[in-house]
């Protein structure tokens, strides 16, 4: 009569092949979570230079033919405004021009562009005035490197 557990070594087999397949799948949605995390850490370290008035630190992101004229205007712009609360209100990515379904279980794809839609709340000098923007903010991965397009007239137009 056979015995219903395993042999020692064909539990040890068992469980390799297990781990294996565990850590196969994982890498396989690796690259787009990367991605966006990339992506993610792109976007936060922009806009919290940004609003720290830190605008020589947040140039390195911004995409090359548009960094002097950001420079240029950036300090303008900060010098007039506070900036009290900043949310993230809608993310659209894109491959090739073409949006893609963001979902947990999407793990497949790449996407080279991305639409970010950010709610400022802000005060701005001299009158003191409280006023809510939504800005959108256009991300494109440039060699391997997440840089922005950034969209300053929101700023500009108040």
């Amino acid at each position: 009569m056979t015995s219903p557990i395993p042999s020692r070594s064909n539990r040890k087999s068992l469980l390799t092949l297990i781990l294996l397949t565990a850590f196969l799948a994982a890498c396989t949605d690796l690259p787009f979570y990367e991605q966006q995390d990339d992506l993610d850490d792109a976007i936060k370290y922009y806009n919290d230079n940004f609003e720290a008035k830190l605008t020589d630190r947040c140039a390195m992101l911004v995409h090359p033919d548009k960094r002097e004229e950001f420079l240029t205007r950036s300090h303008n712009i900060t010098s007039r405004i506070t900036f009290y609360e900043t949310k993230i209100v809608n993310v659209t990515l894109l491959n090739k021009g073409k949006p893609i379904p963001i979902n947990p279980g999407f793990g497949e794809g790449n996407f080279d562009e991305a639409h970010i839609s950010i709610r400022y709340q802000v005060v701005i000098s001299p009158s003191n005035s409280l006023k809510t923007l939504v800005v959108i903010q256009n991300w494109v991965l440039t060699n391997g490197q997440w840089r922005v397009y950034p969209n300053l007239d929101a700023f500009t137009l108040m």
